[in-house]
């Protein structure tokens, strides 16, 4: 079972106004009267839907990991050859970052707020299994379509494969223009080429 997601228009409004507000402001300044104003509804059925800022936040997190999740598992069933492969995952990098950096950003605010509560170390480590099973996912398909030749265990790779993106994610979220740099992402793509010869 996956991480639970907004599950009707109101709360994906809602949390589409805390994504706002927590990116102009960071979590330590958001407040729920905020998002309550941005989102143009009142507090109470803000807390009908999050009974705290900490889970709102999470919920924000829960969203873009799901659906990056979903990308990881079309990027692998979709790849022939590790080339292609590690080319989608590249692609698919720079295009999340283009799109959507504050959900870099945000993704960051929990990992500081993991350190002082121990519920949201709980939701952290719940998700970043959540990624780590897509990938290990991912990399099973790719295996068994001949894409990749199984020479370590899946979620082993899958989690190297993780720390790797986390990192990719902090760098182009504090290196000014590096988004941009095309041989970065060559270097990039060259890497994970390497890194999957070993799935």
């Amino acid at each position: 079972m996956g991480p639970r997601q907004a599950s009707d228009e109101k709360a994906a409004h809602i949390l589409k106004a805390a994504l706002n507000v927590l990116t102009r402001q960071g979590y330590a300044r958001t407040t729920i009267k905020e998002v309550a104003a941005e989102a143009g509804v009142s507090r109470g059925l803000l807390h009908y839907y999050f009974k705290n800022k900490e889970e709102m936040l999470f919920m924000v997190v829960r969203e873009s990991v799901v659906a990056s999740s979903r990308l990881v598992e079309t990027v692998f069933a979709a790849g022939r050859t590790r080339q292609e492969i590690a080319a989608s995952i590249c692609q698919a990098i720079r295009s999340y970052v283009e799109k959507t950096p504050d959900s870099i950003s945000i993704l960051f605010e929990s990992w500081s707020l993991a350190r002082q509560s121990q519920s949201a170390r709980e939701q952290l480590e719940e998700l970043h299994a959540y990624f780590r099973q897509a990938l290990a996912r991912g990399l099973e398909s790719a295996m068994a379509s001949g894409a990749l030749t199984p020479a370590s265990p899946p979620m082993e790779v899958a989690t190297v494969l993780t720390a790797f993106i986390d990192g990719l994610a902090f760098e182009l979220l504090v290196v000014s223009g590096l988004g941009s740099n095309d041989e970065f992402w060559r270097v990039t793509q060259r890497t994970l080429e390497a890194m999957l010869a070993e799935a």
